[in-house]
């Protein structure tokens, strides 16, 4: 619950802060350095997991808030999309590695290269 109101309430006052392209793009290079960092990262840093989820609060709702209000596409609507989008993930992933636990995940995929530990 922390997280979701900390992304609505960040998404919110950038938005009505700035200009809301520059806001959304400033929340989409954060979402882009905090996956950056969380793939990265040599092994789990809490702050680095942390960061990550915040910043998927915060552009996930900016997300939405661009369909809804800018182009008028209803919640429930995206909602699907998103659902649909996120079952084919899963759906590519469990096709890819065989299963969806993260018990599994050692290491990256084969195809990516790593930095060394």
């Amino acid at each position: 619950m922390l997280t979701t109101g900390m992304g609505e309430t960040a998404s919110d006052f950038l938005a009505h802060t700035l200009a809301p392209p520059v806001a959304v793009g400033i929340g989409a290079a954060g979402l882009a350095a905090a996956l950056a960092a969380q793939l990265w990262a040599a092994r789990h840093r809490a702050g680095i997991y942390w960061f990550a989820v915040v910043m998927v609060s915060i552009f996930g709702t900016m997300a939405a808030d661009v369909l809804h209000v800018a182009l008028g596409i209803p919640y429930a609507v995206s909602t699907a999309a998103f659902a649909v989008a996120l079952a084919a993930i899963l759906w590519l992933w469990y096709r890819t590695e065989g299963t969806l636990s993260i018990h599994t995940v050692t290491a990256g995929s084969r195809s990516v290269a790593l930095p060394s530990q």
